[in-house]
């Protein structure tokens, strides 16, 4: 928890720290009395303090927050008959190995896992969550990824393959009309200048270093396929 937006935590049993909202809702200041309704009675208080760290929470439940010392905590729930027990939440700084500093935090204070709960939606995203149902949707995601990462491939590679087998026909008719070796390998060598010209400035620009990388790759594999026309040979002149 922050410092208070204004004025100090309770330091008595009879203080009470509120939201910095309910200065307005409520129309009072610090030094004023409240008064906290409960079942068992009615308990009066003087306001010390106002504290801004639950805005969003107060948004979520409608209302205001209530702060006071732990004995004054305790004395309202024994009055109402509610057991008092301590709460602590626990948040890692360090998101590796977190099922194994879990485990090793229950070892160490003697926890068993009915006085653990813990946040399945973070710690499913991190993979260290222990809940069985979320444990059994990892193998799942698994392997749908693998199924979508050889679906990509597959179709990465279909279509060059489509490409490459289209400008090796288009090659090899214009070394049929009569195209030199040099004319072709000066065309391929433009054509490739010529994506370059766009492909390296977005590189640049944008985190795009795969793609330039990639159709390197095409290019180099088109040069490969022109060498198997018959009569045409790739050579490397500066």
């Amino acid at each position: 928890m922050k410092y208070p937006l204004e004025g100090s935590y309770p330091q008595n049993e009879k203080e009470v720290a509120l939201s910095a909202d309910a200065k307005e809702v409520f129309n009072v200041q610090i030094g004023d009395n409240i008064t906290l309704n409960t079942p068992a009675g009615d308990f009066n208080y003087t306001i010390s303090g106002f504290y801004e760290d639950d805005e969003d929470f107060n948004d979520i439940i409608d209302g205001t927050c209530m702060y006071m010392c732990r004995a004054t905590f305790d004395e309202v729930r024994s009055l109402n008959g509610l057991e008092s027990m301590s709460r602590f939440y626990v948040r890692f700084k360090n998101e590796n190995g977190l099922k194994k500093t879990i485990a090793d935090v229950k070892e160490q204070y003697s926890l068993t896992s009915e006085n653990v709960v813990e946040n399945t939606a973070v710690l499913s995203l991190l993979g260290a969550s222990t809940n069985e149902n979320v444990n059994a949707l990892y193998p799942l995601a698994a392997a749908c990824f693998v199924i979508i990462l050889i679906a990509g491939i597959f179709m990465i590679s279909s279509c060059m393959n489509s490409n490459v087998a289209q400008r090796t026909e288009f090659f090899g008719m214009m070394r049929c009309i009569g195209a030199s070796k040099q004319q072709i390998v000066r065309f391929v060598r433009l054509e490739a200048l010529n994506w370059c010209k766009t492909a390296i400035p977005i590189g640049w620009v944008r985190p795009y270093g795969k793609e330039v990388k990639v159709l390197g790759s095409s290019v180099t594999y088109c040069g490969l396929m022109i060498t198997r026309i018959p009569g045409v040979s790739w050579t490397n002149k500066g």
